[in-house]
């Protein structure tokens, strides 16, 4: 079901609104009520290649006209990361923005897919670490979007008990310190430059591994199945 942006809804009890995100391919879910349960029930499409009216939005709890859940403020890591970890190995290869009022940034990278797209990291530095992350299931569902919606991968595959996709999981995402969330959270601890590019480009080879396993592995099984 796709809910109307100013929506206001029910859900287990609890009131919620449907918000409109003015900056298109942005990340929401850090903002949004049901990231808390890591978008698996997420009643609504929130992604604009998922909505017929093409709009980008998040869901906000209400407390009759009161917004219970807030954007939690974070300091951007920004100059430092580029010039630093990043610049020196792709020099003009790279394209970045920064977003939310300037707390995080964005980095396109030039490492692909088996879907052809490539791969966009988030990274947000927090008060004793760096948090990487990325929105790359959105690549390949809809890579796979002829095959199987995207509510059934997520269900199925991403978080479903599938033991290739599981034994996947634990050697690219667990064993790596890679939260199995969409976003796909990894924590960075503050150390040496070489240290922190070292954690950095680890984090973005095993995303693509996992990533292109569980595609191919949907292509050439999941029709079967």
């Amino acid at each position: 079901m796709e809910r109307k942006i100013g929506e206001v809804f029910e859900f287990e009890g609890r009131k919620y609104k449907c918000i409109e995100s003015f900056k298109l391919d942005k990340v929401n879910c850090h903002i949004c009520a049901f990231f808390v349960i890591d978008c698996k029930y997420c009643l609504s499409e929130c992604y604009h290649g998922y909505r017929k009216d093409g709009k980008e939005v998040y869901f906000v709890a209400r407390k009759g006209q009161e917004v219970v859940r807030e954007p939690r403020p974070v300091e951007v890591v920004g100059v430092y990361f580029l010039e630093k970890i990043v610049l020196p190995v792709f020099s003009n290869l790279i394209e970045y923005e920064t977003y939310n009022n300037s707390k995080e940034i964005e980095i396109s990278l030039p490492f692909f897919f088996n879907t052809g797209g490539t791969l966009d990291v988030i990274v947000e530095k927090r008060e004793n670490s760096i948090v990487l992350k990325n929105l790359s299931h959105r690549l390949i569902e809809q890579s796979l979007s002829d095959k199987i919606d995207f509510i059934s991968l997520r269900k199925k595959y991403f978080f479903g008990k599938k033991p290739k996709i599981e034994e996947a999981q634990k050697i690219y995402l667990d064993s790596n310190g890679i939260k199995n969330t969409l976003l796909q959270e990894k924590m960075i601890s503050f150390g040496t430059e070489e240290e922190i590019k070292e954690a950095f480009f680890s984090y973005c080879f095993y995303v693509l591994r996992y990533y292109n396993f569980v595609h191919d592995y949907v292509l050439i099984v999941g029709v079967k199945e």
